[in-house]
Parts: C-alpha cells; sequence; structure tokens
C-alpha cells in the first residue's frame, strides 16, 4: 500500500504551485481538484460562480464558529450563516468527500491541509518562490507591468494568509504544517513535480 494517496497542495500567488499540482496529477493519473470546488459549492449553495468567488476572498465571521461547522453540521442555517461561512464549510465538506471516494487526488488550496490534516495517507506541500520569478511569471501569465504584478502578488498573498489562518488557527506557508516546502524558482517546476511523484508512489 501507498504511503500517501492523497497530496494537499498549498502555494504562494504565482509560484507555479498549480501548474505542479496539474503536472503531478496527470503523472500520477488521479483527479486535480482547484477551481472545481469553487464550482461545485456554489451548484450545491445554489448561487452563482460570481457570488461564490467573491464570498471565497472574504474572511469568514470566526474561526470558532467556522470550525464548529465543520465538526456539527446540524447548526448549519441557511437564514443566519454568512455566504463566506457557507461557501468555507460546503468546500470542506467536498474536500472531505473527495478523499473518502476517490483512491488518490490532487487538491489545492482552500486549507486543505488543514482539512485533511488528521490522515496519515496526506502529502502536506507548501510551494514558494522568490519575489521577481513570481514576478515575471505573473507579468507572462496575465500582461501586466512589473509594479502591476507586485501589488497584485502582495495583495494575493495577503488575502490567502488572511483566509488561511482565519479558518484554520494556523500560520499559513509555516514549516510545521507541511511534510515539504519546495522553491519552484530555485528547483525548476518539472524537479518539484518529481519530487512530488517520488513521495506519492513510496510504498
Amino acid at each position: 500500500m501507498k504511503k500517501f494517496k492523497y497530496l494537499t497542495l498549498d502555494r504562494q500567488f504565482a509560484s507555479g504551485g498549480r501548474e505542479i499540482g496539474q503536472k503531478v496529477a496527470q503523472k500520477l493519473g488521479i483527479p486535480f481538484h482547484n477551481q472545481d470546488i469553487l464550482e461545485l459549492a456554489a451548484k450545491n449553495l445554489g448561487v452563482s460562480l460570481n457570488k461564490a468567488q467573491k464570498s471565497e476572498e472574504t474572511i469568514a465571521s470566526s474561526v470558532i464558529y467556522s470550525l464548529s461547522l465543520a465538526s456539527n453540521p446540524t447548526l448549519y442555517d441557511n437564514g443566519v450563516v454568512p455566504m463566506a461561512d457557507k461557501l468555507f464549510f460546503e468546500e470542506a465538506k467536498l474536500i472531505r468527500e473527495f478523499a473518502e471516494k476517490e483512491e488518490s487526488c490532487v487538491v489545492v488550496g482552500r486549507c486543505s491541509d488543514a482539512i485533511l490534516g488528521n490522515r496519515p495517507d496526506c502529502l502536506k506541500v507548501f510551494i514558494c518562490s522568490e519575489m521577481q520569478p513570481r514576478i515575471n511569471r505573473a507579468i507572462e501569465q496575465y500582461g501586466l507591468k512589473s509594479n502591476e504584478a507586485e501589488r497584485m502578488l502582495r495583495k494575493n498573498d495577503r488575502r490567502r494568509t488572511s483566509f488561511y489562518e482565519f479558518n484554520t488557527d494556523r500560520r499559513w506557508g509555516f514549516r510545521e504544517n507541511y511534510h515539504l516546502i519546495l522553491n519552484s524558482a530555485s528547483l525548476g517546476i518539472d524537479t518539484c513535480v518529481d519530487i512530488i511523484v517520488n513521495l506519492m508512489q513510496q510504498a
């Protein structure tokens, strides 16, 4: 039996984390979950994707409340719970369902390392990079000027930090939360992919 069947991948904005996750999934022939989590959560909640996207960028009302929802679904009340809380709860439920129903998969972001953190068969990885390579990547991907790209990076890193730390009560990117932290600029995308694939294939 393989040691790790599930991969959670957190990442700095424009570090190549999504690409790494996609390539790992392709090499292993397993499902890849990222944007589809948001799309399915929006569908289940009966809201537009645009509304869900805006809610996903909003910090939920309280850490304790969000965690209590995750552990006790009977507290879920459509008339009371803020949309940000509903969305986080629904995404967490979907991520747990993926791990229960699929033999193996890759999940990117959305506090998945904390949500699946109690599973010994889950490999938790954080992808980081120096600022300039990330700026270059953002310029290439989004057609931004250098100063615009840097502002986007800092804004998205702050948003991810706030979202993660508010919903998990952990420090985003902190080494104790992960099995592995990889610098995609120093190692290269394909090397990061190979390292993760090798770990996922170990018995």
